[in-house]
């Protein structure tokens, strides 16, 4: 299936850059400091 090596780079070139675009919300909300937390009315869920 794989066997041509420009369809090989195109699949992982793919998977990398369509897991950045998935990751990303994650890490902006992780990089937020109080301030803007509060004002996005974002609290943590304490178990």
């Amino acid at each position: 299936m794989l066997k041509d090596i420009k369809y090989r780079w195109a699949v992982i070139l793919f998977v990398i850059i369509a897991s950045a675009y998935l990751i990303w919300p994650t890490y902006k909300l992780y990089s937020l400091n109080a301030t803007e937390k509060e004002e996005a009315g974002i609290t943590a869920i304490k178990a």
